[in-house]
């Protein structure tokens, strides 16, 4: 696993965190999810595909989606 120290900035009522190049994401979006003291960034994806792959961590008794019927369905962005 890869370690760095990233620069926190503080712009009025936004907080930025500066990532080393090693760590820059292919992405204009990501999902943020707190881990105990842990901040996770997750890139969003455009398509049905990556939202599929998020049901792999589902309990047992939860439906998952049918993949072939979801992959490749286009998606609307919030804005």
């Amino acid at each position: 696993m890869m370690h760095a120290i990233a620069k926190v900035v503080y712009r009025e009522d936004v907080q930025e965190i500066h990532l080393p190049r090693m760590f820059h994401l292919n992405a204009s979006e990501v999902m943020v999810h707190t881990n105990g003291d842990s901040l996770v960034l997750t890139p969003c994806r455009s398509s049905w595909e990556g939202f599929v792959e998020g049901f792999s961590a589902a309990e047992d008794g939860f439906r998952k989606p049918d993949e072939e019927n979801a992959k490749d369905l286009p998606r609307k962005t919030f804005e």
